[in-house]
């Protein structure tokens, strides 16, 4: 995975290598948002966390009767 930073940011990038259990993992939380880009990155409250995640939904979830 490259990454590159935004223009009105730092100048760099960077070539990332994960581990596949390592993403999966990170969507396990906790989380962390930011109410504008100028705000702290603060944890996400339990219950503002959809419920089942976005990230664990299947096809067969989608389609399921």
């Amino acid at each position: 995975m490259q990454l590159s930073l935004s223009r009105n940011s730092l100048h760099g990038a960077a070539i990332c290598a994960y581990k596949m259990s390592d993403i999966i993992a990170s969507f396990e939380g906790p989380y962390k948002e930011q109410s504008t880009v100028h705000s702290n990155w603060l944890p996400v409250r339990d219950s503002a966390v959809p419920k089942p995640h976005p990230a664990k939904v299947t096809l067969n979830d989608v389609f399921k009767e």
